[in-house]
């Protein structure tokens, strides 16, 4: 064994062995120096974003959220046609999350505070479609705090599981 515990010693690879018989030593560290310049490449390519996704301006806003939460179990869109599910960007930034989810717990502790359970519903089933296009766990706070807020309505009624379910699928 290697005194740096390594049981493969560096001169009894075959690529090494390979490069010390066959090229001269300042072609084999060029040739080390392209192998670490094209691994690194190929990790910030993997790392790179496609596309920056920004949170919507109607999104951070409470008041529009539930001026749009009105017209739930229909077709729910803010001002700008944004749906609320779109209000979960996919790479959110740090305030991003945390303005969306204060925007939502806002328009939910007034739904739950009015015993709205057909709006209420609709809100956490969209927040919870918006929640699984993003990344794992970031809204899961926020998700969590929604669902607190179901515990001041009933949601056992079928108008509550009709406007949740059309939040899931269409919110």
């Amino acid at each position: 064994m290697h005194r740096f515990g390594c049981a493969i010693q560096l001169r009894h690879c075959f690529v090494w062995s390979f490069c010390a018989v066959f090229l001269p030593w300042t072609l084999r560290i060029a040739a080390v120096r392209l192998v670490v310049i094209c691994l690194v490449g190929i990790a910030f390519a993997g790392c790179a974003r496609q596309e920056d996704e920004t949170l919507k301006a109607s999104c951070a806003d409470p008041d529009s959220v539930e001026a749009a939460i009105e017209q739930a179990p229909g077709a729910v869109e803010l001002e700008d046609g944004v749906l609320l599910s779109e209000c979960f960007p996919r790479d959110a930034q740090g305030s991003d999350v945390q303005q969306v989810g204060i925007t939502f717990s806002r328009v939910a502790t007034r739904l739950a505070e009015q015993r709205d359970a057909v709006r209420l519903g609709y809100l956490v089933g969209a927040a919870r479609r918006g929640a699984e296009r993003s990344q794992a766990g970031v809204y899961s706070e926020l998700l969590r705090r929604l669902e607190n807020e179901l515990e001041l309505v009933d949601t056992g009624t079928p108008e509550f599981r009709a406007a949740e379910r059309a939040g899931r699928e269409s919110g």
